[in-house]
């Protein structure tokens, strides 16, 4: 299911918590508000409430709506976790509480489970927490075998790993969950040395660092290769590292007092090239956060932030984000976080001349078998991937319709900006039986595709014998991403529990995979096809209710 794509991989910046780093900032943040006002105004300022004491520290999305940022309120040595989140797309954010935990390291592993760590100090040991309901309600369990955590990394909808040190500091330990946060155990090879940090997981292609090291897996985290830095090696230490290929990679230090320093790798860790320094002192060059291949930033506890183009050869300073903390992309939109609640964003061809970019959930729109009297309803999500703000100016119908109609879309024309979508309703009610055989038309300023056209075809017809969409509960069924690429997740809703299977099929009808059986809750469901070993092609995601096809799915791998 994992395929290493070289020329396209890239991190989108989801790191570790920079509790250190965020502190130093903010007091600079104090003294350099004045001088960054002007480059504020350049980003777009998202109001978060009640935040005017929080700084920020971490902002992610789980996909183009769902999206949680994270800081902390009150001083380093007694800081207190804030958590945000948004179902719009980062517009407008809601703050949940999370006062009893203290300072907590939290990650997201979809919009309804989270897990977290912080260290309890009534047994000088870590305490995991985690929640089932998108930040409602927690559960924790204490740890005492662990002394000490150094990072925490969601792999999928259910499975996060966590890097810390026993309580001797004798040695590392690797955990993992599988169940959401619930239990712990366990797993990999723990030969990495105390601080080991896993700052990116790509597929089965894991990435850490501690002291003067950079350590690599290629079987998800089983087991590790250690690189030495050795400009690094004695008075310095890595902070943070990333790879664009299997060869190239960037590293970002702090040595000699220590001094911002920035490494590559072409080799893939074996040597190291110095290609950026500073006479910054004290401070490090914390964060790497790449938003292409060969564009991304680098920031320094000074407050420094850097832009390289060509892939980490050289960088050059900006000071056009100001005092932030961590920058992180979705789509074509960069978010920064700093000091002060800030929470600000732009769009990427800010920095790289991006055109916008139309892409459907779908390919072909199928109504499958519908009763003459009844209908069928199918919502297509249309989301701008590019990096710049997409226009649609018309969504039609071609001719021959028989009995369907588009009856939800937005008024046109309508502009939105990069990583949000935009759904369209359809709905086949027929009359007569009948073949269905026309196409949904959406013109578009994308130079690449002006007019996205999408097949729609059905059948109205008494003889059902397989399909009942006029009875399914089942309302929305999606792959995420589409193509699924190397990581990938079924997503469905259903109004009512059932008893059924969710099963995958290739292109000629043969079961590949059995995804769920039994009983099934009514509500979100979020299935991982991460483990799955599909050969590139088409497939079909089935749901089955006592037998009968309730809703079927086609998708690419």
């Amino acid at each position: 299911m994992h395929m290493r794509q070289n020329a396209t991989h890239y991190r989108e910046g989801w790191t570790r918590h920079p509790l250190l780093r965020s502190f130093l900032l903010a007091l600079l943040g104090l003294a350099g508000s004045a001088m960054t006002a002007t480059a504020q105004e350049e980003w777009e300022r998202i109001p978060l409430p009640d935040a005017s004491e929080t700084t920020m520290t971490s902002v992610r999305f789980l996909d183009m709506d769902v999206g949680y940022a994270t800081g902390y309120e009150g001083d380093l040595f007694s800081p207190t976790t804030v958590i945000f989140r948004t179902e719009d797309g980062g517009t407008t954010w809601e703050k949940i509480s999370l006062d009893a935990y203290g300072s907590t390291v939290l990650t997201f592993l979809d919009a309804d489970h989270i897990v977290g760590y912080s260290r309890d100090g009534s047994c000088s040991c870590v305490e995991t927490i985690w929640s089932d309901d998108g930040g409602a309600t927690w559960s924790d369990q204490t740890h005492p075998e662990i002394n000490y955590a150094y990072s925490l990394q969601a792999v999928d909808e259910m499975t996060a790993v966590l890097t810390a040190s026993l309580q001797d500091y004798s040695a590392s330990t690797f955990w993992r969950t599988t169940d959401g946060g619930r239990s712990w155990e366990e797993y990999g090879d723990n030969s990495p040395g105390i601080g080991f940090d896993i700052t990116e997981i790509d597929g089965d292609d894991w990435t850490g660092r501690y002291s003067h090291y950079v350590v690599r897996s290629t079987d998800a985290g089983m087991s590790w290769s250690e690189h030495q830095v050795s400009q690094v090696r004695g008075n310095g230490r890595s902070r943070d590292v990333t790879f664009l290929s299997d060869t190239e990679g960037i590293l970002a230090a702090g040595i000699d007092g220590p001094r911002p320093h920035i490494f590559r790798t072409e080799d893939g860790g074996a040597s190291w090239t110095n290609v950026y320094e500073s006479t910054a002192y004290p401070y490090e060059m914390d964060n790497i956060a790449m938003i292409n291949p060969t564009s991304g930033f680098a920031f320094a506890g000074d407050g420094t932030v850097l832009f390289t183009s060509d892939a980490g050869m050289s960088w050059e300073k900006t000071t056009e984000a100001g005092m932030i903390t961590e920058l992180t992309r979705t789509g074509g939109t960069l978010y920064a976080v700093g000091p002060g609640g800030l929470l600000q964003r732009r769009s990427v061809s800010a920095y790289i001349a991006l055109p916008p970019q139309i892409s459907s959930d779908v390919e072909k729109i199928d109504f499958g078998q519908v009763r003459p009297g009844d209908r069928g309803e199918v919502t297509v999500t249309i989301t701008n991937n590019g990096g710049a703000d997409l226009e649609i100016t018309d969504i039609a119908l071609s001719d021959d319709t028989k009995g369907v109609e588009i009856t939800s879309a937005p008024d046109l024309p309508i502009s939105f900006r990069p990583g949000l979508q935009i759904n369209v309703t359809l709905r086949f009610s027929p009359d007569t039986e009948g073949d269905l055989s026309t196409s949904l038309q959406i013109l578009s300023n994308d130079p690449s595709v002006p007019t996205l056209t999408i097949p729609v075809t059905g059948k109205a017809t008494d003889q059902i014998t397989s399909v009942r969409l006029a009875e399914s509960p089942v309302t929305t069924l999606e792959t995420l991403p589409h193509p699924l690429g190397d990581r990938g997740r079924i997503v469905f809703e259903s109004t009512r529990r059932f008893t059924g299977s969710i099963m995958i099929h290739d292109a000629e009808g043969r079961e590949v995979a059995l995804l769920r059986s039994g009983e099934i809750a009514a509500g979100t469901h979020h299935l991982s096809l991460q483990d799955l070993d599909l050969t590139p092609g088409i497939y079909f995601c089935t749901i089955v209710e006592e037998g009968v096809i309730i809703t079927s799915r086609r998708i690419l791998r």
